[in-house]
């Protein structure tokens, strides 16, 4: 008489039980603008691509890391470089997601919708004539659109900061793209 009883496993609209995420994989299409403090000058990198993956280690918290490339029109000016045609910038990071606690909502349905928050540090390079190399922080988020347990498309939006000899870059990226689950058995 004193035993409680079990909780039900959450079920979904389909009537499966609704696996948690124990890490995923991400590709994304990314586009990034990064503008010099001082001069104003900026530069665009409209084709880029990201590679993201992340292994969850408590409720809400993952680590991951991310690789991206980009290229665009040129370099211009942002500091005492001789112009490159076509611009190349590199960025390789580290760090941490919040995210919900599992793909679940409390009524036991499936979460369609699943916002994060990330912060990254790492670094940077470009191609100009002498190889330059930035540290680089990112703070940014997005939305993963659920559409099976074994796909999702990311929407997501970051501020990198790139901190070189002289003025600080900021920047703005967007990206869109494919995620791959993996579930806890």
């Amino acid at each position: 008489m004193a035993q409680q009883p079990t909780a039900p496993a959450k079920v979904g609209a389909s009537g499966a039980a609704i696996p948690d995420n124990k890490g995923d994989l991400n590709f994304n299409y990314a586009y990034m603008r990064i503008t010099a403090m001082k001069s104003g000058v900026y530069n665009s990198y409209p084709s880029g691509w990201q590679f993201n993956a992340a292994k969850r280690m408590a409720r809400g918290i993952s680590l991951m890391g991310s690789f991206g490339g980009y290229i665009g029109d040129n370099i211009d000016s942002i500091d005492v470089r001789v112009a490159q045609k076509p611009a190349k910038y590199y960025l390789y990071q580290g760090g941490v997601r919040f995210s919900n606690r599992s793909n679940a909502l409390a009524s036991g349905k499936h979460m369609f919708l699943k916002p994060f928050a990330e912060v990254l540090f790492g670094g940077a390079n470009d191609n100009a004539t002498q190889m330059n190399h930035f540290s680089a922080l990112t703070v940014g988020g997005g939305v993963d659109l659920q559409l099976s347990q074994k796909f999702s498309i990311r929407v997501q939006g970051g501020l990198p900061m790139f901190f070189f000899f002289g003025p600080v870059h900021l920047g703005s990226q967007f990206q869109v793209g494919v995620v791959v689950p993996f579930h806890k058995q």
